[in-house]
């Protein structure tokens, strides 16, 4: 059995489709099991945000330094044969988290 891993975070729950959608054909696969981590940030973003919200997360997004995130689900000496990272560009950077 192969083992893949999809990764994503979502504030909307856009992209969380966009990812579910893409794998979609992998999940159905009998001999496919696939892991699903959502990154969470400690201290959620706001929505929708607020202009001053927006200046307080852009520069850390651009210099992509992340928030601190709540524990992940997948522990480290974990092995998948594939690993699907989805992500939305923020600010011309990949989302904080």
């Amino acid at each position: 059995m192969k083992r893949v891993l999809v990764v994503y975070f979502s504030q909307s729950g856009q992209l969380a489709r966009v990812a579910r959608s893409l794998v979609s054909p992998l999940a159905e696969a009998d001999d496919m099991a696939l892991v699903e981590e959502v990154l969470r940030p400690i201290r959620p973003y706001p929505f929708p945000w607020s202009f001053w919200s927006f200046l307080e997360v852009m520069p850390e997004t651009v210099l992509l330094e992340p928030p601190p995130l709540q524990p992940l689900a997948v522990r480290a000496e974990e092995r998948f044969d594939l690993i699907v990272l989805a992500y939305q560009v923020w600010y011309l950077a990949p989302p904080a988290p």
